[in-house]
């Protein structure tokens, strides 16, 4: 039976299955010299391996890899070479902001609000077309288990920073005029709607 090509399932056609113990390569790999690489394979067929170890604060290494491997994984959103080397660049000018900060929080459990904000003011300031997109891919990185399961993302604990990136909010308190409570990330309205 040729099991290869369009139409090759079909009502009352299984769909060909991998051979029993079939385990499919780890995204992330750790290379004996301690470098984390996350590879990609698109839909659009094309590759590519982001190296994390290329970043500063290595204290976020690991979650970072894990959240990479998610958002570019089957089930993730970036499923293109485009959309992956997008995310990819969001990610790692947010690493890149937080690294060259006097104080940059060692890892994730030490991010604050103020720190997510003052990223927002930097790249609004610098390259106001791409500042939202570059928060809104950060809102999303913080919603996945290997960075919302640090302490401080847990929806209702720790500092305002989790709060921010997609849990509660600081102030749940409506703000007068706009009817309904501050947006979990600047310049983004929320609201009754």
């Amino acid at each position: 039976m040729n099991r290869q090509g369009r139409g090759s399932t079909g009502p009352g056609r299984p769909s060909a299955l991998p051979d029993h113990g079939y385990e499919p390569p780890a995204p992330v790999r750790e290379l004996p010299d301690g470098r984390l690489l996350v590879a990609f394979h698109g839909d659009d067929d094309r590759r590519r391996v982001f190296d994390v170890s290329k970043l500063p604060l290595p204290g976020w290494h690991r979650a970072l890899a894990a959240v990479v491997a998610e958002r570019t994984g089957p089930a993730g959103g970036l499923r293109t070479f485009a959309a992956a080397t997008t995310g990819w660049g969001s990610l790692s000018r947010l690493v890149k902001f937080l690294g060259a900060l006097p104080e940059p929080p060692a890892g994730p459990d030490q991010l604050t609000l103020a720190h997510l904000q003052a990223f927002h003011d930097h790249r609004a300031t610098t390259t106001p077309t791409t500042a939202l997109r570059d928060m809104g891919e950060a809102r999303l990185l913080f919603a996945l288990p290997a960075l919302r399961d640090h302490r401080i993302f847990r929806r209702g604990t720790g500092p305002a920073a989790g709060r921010a990136a997609g849990g509660c909010r600081q102030d749940p308190q409506p703000h007068p005029g706009r009817g309904g409570p501050p947006s979990p990330l600047p310049g983004r309205p929320t609201g009754a709607g």
